[in-house]
């Protein structure tokens, strides 16, 4: 009977480490699920202001730009038409310029 005793305290110790051990391995993966994510929003922030990237071109030219494009910049502001995606100015007849092809 003691054997047995002893060997239930022996495995009950080996649980307790496993169990420590496990713990300190779920707390890093929770760090590291944390630096994940702070990561993916920076990520995703960027993309965002890509995507946010809006087009104009001249009611009297026919060219559409990205609004960074030198040309678009010399667009006069009672001249100026916006558009959210280079897509919604093709199909109001306006051709692609160079920049916004990319």
């Amino acid at each position: 009977m003691k054997q047995f005793k002893q060997n239930t305290i022996k495995s009950f110790k080996l649980a307790r480490e496993d169990i420590t051990s496990l713990y300190e391995h779920i707390r890093y993966l929770h760090a590291q699920i944390g630096l994940l994510k702070e990561e993916n929003k920076r990520i995703k922030a960027k993309f965002e202001i890509k995507r946010q990237e809006n087009y104009v071109a001249s009611k009297t030219g026919k060219r559409v730009h990205k609004k960074s494009c030198a040309f678009a910049k010399n667009i006069k502001a009672n001249r100026k038409v916006e558009f959210a995606t280079k897509s919604l100015a093709v199909a109001q007849g306006y051709i692609v310029c160079p920049c916004a092809i990319i």
